[in-house]
């Protein structure tokens, strides 16, 4: 009885084992036909069919300008959209279809199907925008791509994209010095939002000192400097801008730093009054100026950064009956901070000896230093910043001639002579006690950097008068104080 049973038994387990056996070779079998047919499992096996398509079946995924854009694949299908067995020997063409950023398209563009797939994979764009678009050609079939998006790579370049301008000495840098960061080939680095500082120096010295305001982080890849000072005059200054731990990596255009105006003449009446910060310039007739700044001070001759109302600029002295234009009145708010300034202001006339004319209701008037508006262009620099004095002004009587005659020179950075200035000098009265008039040959242009003033007169005694030679935008100077005794 037993024996019936266990033939039974063996029976069971012998038909169990030959199903496990069946379902293992199966298996085998099918992943083999995926690995012979199908592209190790990734898709469909290969049809045998005729070649009707091409079909864009792998595109970048934000890659970055410059850089791989990834594995680009272009599949030969047929009618079912299967890739096509048997089409090695064609040759699938990539190109642009829609090229939003003027990219240059760089790498392999041809290339033959393997198992269907013809494959890019060192293609590059250049330029980062949104809508990029493939077309892939191959034996009379073409297709296009969706569009897709190439990103700005790491920041790698600095830019000065606004330059700093000529500043008067520890006033704020108008318009704000902007440094934007770029990636290796020219985009703009959006994704940078790191620190940018910035270093001063002179004639490519490294200036210690002087520059506040220097240091901000950027805002997608723009970094804006808008309390940028610096408190030491001079001509040939650049910035220099770095980031990260790198070297500084972009230098600005050369500017200068005029020093601020002398103080004013003490008023009749304690009072505010009004003062050129930044003086004109000489200008060639219609052009631009530079830009020209009037500051409140109050009675103690302190800056009035609360002050509130309109300020008139117009023109004071006109000797060749000339039309001011961009001038006139500006209201001066708070966020001013008692400074109000007027960009490319131009006179139509040439004429030596203009001078402009700053008012404010209750405030105490204001006239620049004389200059000139010349029929072309200005006389140039050649490598001149400022202007000393090379003889002083003696103790004179009110009225007689100022001895010894004074000599005045343009000068170059290290106190040498600027022998290669021929422009013109002018001298004024700087400090005057008692609201004297200089008279006399007040304009002289100069020789190899020099001029001679010898026909000067005062015409009221007083004690500790100064004299200002001046040449904007060379940096102006003052004489040692001297006396005017009674005639």
């Amino acid at each position: 009885m037993l024996e019936p049973v266990r033939r039974l038994q063996h029976a069971h387990l012998m038909m169990k084992a030959l199903r496990t056996v069946a379902v293992i070779a199966f298996t085998v079998s099918c992943h083999l036909d995926k690995l012979l047919n199908g592209g190790g499992g990734l898709g469909r096996p290969l049809s045998t069919g005729t070649p009707v398509g091409l079909v864009f079946s792998a595109l970048p995924r934000a890659p970055q300008a410059g850089r791989p854009l990834g594995s680009v694949q272009v599949s030969v299908v047929d009618s079912s959209g299967q890739p096509v067995a048997a089409v090695d020997s064609i040759t699938v063409t990539i190109a642009l279809a829609s090229n939003p950023g003027g990219a240059a398209l760089r790498g392999t563009v041809s290339a033959h199907p393997a198992r269907g797939v013809a494959t890019f994979s060192d293609l590059r764009l250049d330029r980062a925008t949104s809508g990029y678009a493939f077309t892939a050609t191959a034996s009379g079939l073409s297709t296009t791509s969706d569009t897709f998006t190439v990103v700005p790579g790491p920041a790698a370049q600095l830019t000065f994209t606004v330059e700093p301008s000529t500043v008067s000495q520890g006033v704020v840098v108008v318009p704000p010095v902007v440094v934007t960061a770029f990636d290796s080939v020219g985009n703009v680095a959006t994704d940078f939002a790191g620190e940018v500082r910035l270093v001063l120096q002179q004639n490519a010295t490294t200036v210690n000192g002087g520059l506040s305001g220097n240091s901000t982080t950027a805002v997608a890849g723009v970094a804006t400097f808008g309390d940028l000072e610096i408190d030491s005059a001079g001509a040939g200054y650049t910035l220099v801008a770095g980031f990260g731990s790198a070297a500084p990596v972009a230098a600005s255009a050369p500017f200068s730093v005029m020093p601020p105006g002398p103080p004013p003449p003490p008023p009749p009446a304690p009072g505010p009054y009004l003062l050129f910060t930044d003086e004109p310039v000489i200008t060639q007739a219609g052009q631009p100026m530079q830009t020209v700044r009037v500051t409140v001070y109050d009675a103690a001759g302190n800056q009035d950064r609360t002050y509130t109302g309109p300020v008139t600029l117009s023109i004071g002295s006109n000797p060749s009956g000339g039309t001011l234009t961009g001038g006139g009145t500006i209201t001066m708010d708070l966020g001013l901070g008692g400074v109000v300034q007027w960009e490319r202001i131009s006179i139509d006339q040439p004429g030596f000896g203009y001078t402009l004319h700053a008012t404010s209701p209750g405030l105490r008037e204001a006239f620049s230093d004389p200059l000139d508006i010349t029929a072309g262009p200005p006389p140039p620099a050649n490598g001149a910043n400022g202007l000393g004095f090379f003889s002083q002004p003696a103790t004179t009587r009110a009225g007689g001639v100022i001895a010894p005659p004074l000599r005045v020179a343009a000068m170059a950075p290290g106190g040498v002579v600027a022998t290669g200035y021929n422009g013109p000098v002018w001298i004024s009265l700087g400090e005057n006690p008692t609201g004297a008039t200089l008279t006399g040959t007040r304009r002289l242009m100069a020789v190899n950097g020099f001029v001679t003033f010898s026909d000067l007169r005062i015409d009221k005694p007083g004690t500790g008068y100064t004299l200002r030679a001046t040449a904007w935008p060379l940096n102006y100077t003052l004489s040692a104080r001297f006396d005017v005794t009674a005639p």
